[in-house]
């Protein structure tokens, strides 16, 4: 099937070869991983250009738009298809909207299925392999291609372009240009220093599953003088100083094992505490994360300090006129810690073992003859035998 020509209704005949040219251009550029999206909208957009000028004959100053309008018939599916594909990267490339990497691979997927339409010659294998294998990469094969683009700019001391960062402080989703130091928290995330609009420098950290993509720039560093290490906390906050709040916290096995798949670096600050309890004692950065997770293990967890933690969390601490209200139980009844003096009223039997069951026997008897008493007339009164106090003791044991 060599140089086998493919004939259409508008325009001239496109060689097969020619078509699987299309196909490999695109396959080139989708296969380069530190390439920036936005030019690879523009290089879509240049090729799908070309592609429709050729297939339909016109010449080099013929519009995209009017390349696609020679070659389908106004108004049809596929030409809305085609205006729409048109549509999509005008927007990337003019008015620099970002897009999700799926988004970006729905355009791969949508070019290569009008160039299949219009020369009759489908994909190859390796071309097909390559969509399906970015639809369907995980999170964590993501990061890992990530994380090795940045060791590459680690080691050659170069910036790096974090497209669509999704920050929850600012509650935006933008383009970072940063220059990364370390990684941290198991290497999920970046260490680095981020010149800002401003000008200002700051060193931060950079969490990769918020990340659409990633491309090493041509830029050297130009702030190595300000890097420095970062200090984590157990709740995976880094800052440039160490950790300086307390906290206390003894932990059900629920909260314990949602922490550790949380944030691995607390695993070295949790200690068994015995009862299925555990024990986490460490300093932390700030208390924003630490209330979040009280919160959601509030029924499992007890909180020991800060105070500011416990009042964040609507833990009440009893006030010195409450605890003067609290009593002490005593073997003869139970004390008033303002007064000091014992309450009939309440006065309450706390003895136990042999003189304890005694006692209850004893009672056991009283109240049998009392109530013999109220029951039957003076004359007919039944004093207990030994029978039937037998009886009341074996029930009195009992």
């Amino acid at each position: 099937m060599n140089a086998r020509t493919t004939s259409f209704r508008f325009g001239c005949p496109m060689t097969e070869s020619r078509a699987k040219d299309y196909y490999e251009e695109l396959k080139s550029l989708f296969s380069k991983q530190d390439s920036d999206w936005s030019d690879k909208a523009k290089s879509v957009r240049t090729i799908a250009h070309q592609f429709y000028a050729e297939i339909t004959g016109a010449d080099k100053d013929c519009t995209y738009a009017s390349a696609i309008g020679r070659f389908f018939p106004v108004n049809s599916e596929r030409y809305e298809k085609a205006k729409a594909l048109k549509n999509e990267l005008n927007n990337v490339i003019h008015n620099n909207i970002i897009i999700s990497r799926k988004d970006y691979l729905a355009i791969y997927d949508s070019f290569v299925q009008q160039i299949s339409f219009a020369t009759k010659v489908f994909p190859d294998q390796k071309t097909l392999d390559l969509l399906c294998k970015h639809h369907r990469e995980t999170p964590a094969e993501k990061e890992i291609r990530f994380r090795e683009c940045i060791k590459e700019a680690i080691d050659n001391k170069q910036k790096v372009m974090l497209y669509g960062y999704c920050s929850c402080n600012s509650d935006s989703k933008l383009n970072r240009t940063i220059e990364p130091i370390e990684f941290i928290c198991d290497e999920r995330s970046i260490w680095a220093c981020e010149e800002k609009q401003d000008e200002s420098v700051v060193l931060r950290q950079f969490k990769l599953s918020r990340v659409d993509n990633v491309e090493i720039l041509e830029e050297s560093w130009s702030h190595e003088n300000i890097h420095c290490g970062a200090f984590v906390d157990s709740f995976g906050w880094a800052r440039t100083t160490k950790p300086t709040i307390h906290i206390t916290i003894f932990l059900g096995p629920s909260a314990k094992n949602h922490l550790v798949e949380m944030c691995p670096e607390s695993r070295k600050y949790i200690t068994p505490a015995g009862g299925g309890q555990w024990l986490l004692d460490t300093d932390v950065h700030d208390l924003a994360p630490v209330k979040r997770f009280c919160q959601e293990h509030m029924s499992t967890i007890t909180v020991f300090v800060p105070d500011e933690l416990k009042q964040a969390l609507g833990i009440e601490e009893p006030s010195r006129e409450d605890e003067l209200k609290e009593t002490v139980i005593t073997n003869t009844g139970i004390l008033d810690i303002e007064t000091g003096a014992h309450g009939p009223e309440h006065e309450i039997v706390l003895e136990c073992g042999f003189k304890g069951m005694l006692k209850k026997i004893g009672e056991a008897i009283r109240e049998y003859i009392q109530e013999k008493r109220f029951n039957t007339d003076a004359k007919g009164l039944e004093l207990p035998t030994a029978k039937t106090t037998s009886t009341l003791v074996t029930n009195a044991i009992l």
